[in-house]
């Protein structure tokens, strides 16, 4: 590509950019905490990222689909790699709420295994949309709770931030901080295997059984 067609390209995607993320300053509801709150919503951040993923993919520096790889200021083989580029953000494999179908079909039972999958009583990261489902989110971390097949598991994200509402669980590996920890009992999320970023630590059997508590008063069924 020509340097010409290369800020053409530019200043093109700035514009575009500048102009979604003016109507994209509403509330925001379900954030907070955990992570740097990446995602389409800031006017400098959202005209950076675009201008890194053009140059990122002129020169090929991708990273696309490194499971484990960090974002946001997190290395992976020495390259950062973009919030658009997180596990969990697109596809069939993207992190989403739980249908009704799906909250019938989960299985509890405190399983942690350090094995590269989610698995119940692991706190894992992944991308989680915010409630507006309106293409925001950012990179948490969520405590899996049960498994509702072979591919997927069931899971609520946690903040370091209280909300009303949310379940105190304690503090664990996941946060490097060392932080409380606050999970958001009312969304149930469906997270991939392949959706997963990495796992990130396990909570006690006492952590999860609170956790079981907590979500199965909020949707008034015994998990």
């Amino acid at each position: 590509m020509s340097l010409k067609s290369m800020l053409f390209k530019i200043g093109k995607s700035i514009v575009t950019d500048y102009m979604r993320n003016r109507g994209n300053s509403g509330s925001q509801s379900s954030r907070g905490g955990y992570g740097s709150g990446s995602s389409n919503s800031g006017g400098l951040g959202g005209i950076q990222s675009t201008i890194e993923q053009v140059l990122g993919g002129l020169s090929g520096n991708t990273n696309s689909g490194s499971r484990g790889a960090g974002q946001n200021g997190e290395r992976a083989g020495g390259s950062t790699v973009l919030a658009s580029e997180t596990p969990g953000r697109y596809g069939s494999t993207a992190t989403r709420d739980l249908s009704a179908a799906e909250l019938s079909r989960i299985r509890t039972g405190y399983a942690p295994n350090p094995d590269g999958d989610p698995d119940p009583g692991e706190v894992v990261w992944t991308w989680v949309p915010y409630a507006e489902n309106d293409g925001r989110g950012k990179d948490r971390p969520v405590l899996v709770l049960g498994r509702i097949d072979d591919t997927s598991v069931a899971a609520c994200y946690l903040s370091s931030k209280y909300h009303q509402g949310f379940a105190a669980i304690g503090r664990g590996g996941w946060d490097p901080q060392n932080r409380d920890s606050y999970l958001n009992p009312e969304r149930l999320l469906r997270v991939t295997t392949h959706g997963m970023r990495r796992e990130g630590d396990l909570v006690t059997l006492q952590q999860y059984q609170q956790a079981l508590q907590a979500v199965s008063a909020v949707h008034g069924r015994k998990l």
